[in-house]
């Protein structure tokens, strides 16, 4: 009984810093073919996006594609991300490049319709988690 009264006591005061996990929709457009898997990179901020180093990465089958379209969601805490998506048509989980580095599969960040030749930074495409629903547009570019 008085095991029970401590377990008790100790969760009720480490509940306020438990992280919540909340709904992330995301709402894919753009993809050309049914050809591997979609891979979303979360990053938490700019430094682990240069350096490539995701917080958390999501696969994606494409098996509920409809006219170049996929919704998909999953959870993340509440706070600040950043989204980068890569169509991965070979499936060898990374992006591939052909001459001078141009990049052979699709890709798209959260919120933002890529059109430049260089990589956005973080606060180009970074969004915020709240309480409740998210929705997340992003839309695959090829070259």
């Amino acid at each position: 009984m008085k095991q029970s009264v401590i377990f008790v006591l100790l969760v009720a005061m480490l509940l306020p810093f438990a992280t919540y996990a909340e709904k992330i929709q995301v709402n894919i457009k753009g993809i050309r073919n049914l050809k591997g898997t979609i891979r979303i990179a979360v990053f938490k901020d700019n430094e682990s996006f240069k350096k490539e180093e995701p917080f958390k990465t999501i696969e994606v089958k494409k098996r509920g594609l409809f006219k170049g379209s996929l919704n998909c969601s999953f959870d993340l805490p509440t706070g600040v991300f950043a989204l980068a998506l890569l169509d991965d048509e070979n499936n060898n989980e990374e992006m591939d490049k052909g001459f001078f580095g141009i990049p052979e599969e699709g890709f798209g960040f959260s919120n933002y319709e890529h059109t430049g030749i260089f990589a956005p930074v973080f606060n180009d495409f970074k969004f915020f988690v709240k309480k409740g629903i998210t929705k997340v547009k992003m839309t695959l570019k090829y070259m």
